[in-house]
């Protein structure tokens, strides 16, 4: 992570990308294998997970960890090694399903993957 871990920012990300993907407290929980009642400690900020249960968020929300620890403000932002950075805030989901997808016909093809 680039910066301090922020705590009350977390639990204000939580709360705030669970209910931009329309899930409620129960739904999270039982894909984090956890309690409502503790996805409300995180939200509120009485407890804070563990990074185990950060991995799956960013799996489920579609953010990096560092976005959910309030680390940075980047939510989509990927850094390609030769300079290249793209700002995928610009796109809705549907075109960063479209990037997903093209990136993985890319690694699957022997004319594009590294060897």
């Amino acid at each position: 992570m680039n910066k301090a871990v922020n705590w009350n920012k977390t639990a204000s990300r939580i709360r705030s990308l669970r209910r931009e993907k329309r899930m409620s407290q129960l739904y999270l929980a039982e894909k984090l294998g956890v309690s409502r009642s503790l996805v409300s400690a995180w939200e509120n900020g009485s407890c804070t997970p563990d990074i185990n249960k950060i991995r799956v968020m960013t799996m489920l929300f579609g953010v990096p960890a560092d976005y959910i620890y309030g680390s940075t403000d980047r939510r989509y932002n990927i850094k390609i090694p030769n300079g290249f950075e793209f700002d995928l805030t610009k796109l809705n989901s549907a075109g960063i399903q479209m990037i997903h997808s093209i990136y993985k016909l890319l690694i699957n093809s022997d004319e594009y993957r590294q060897k």
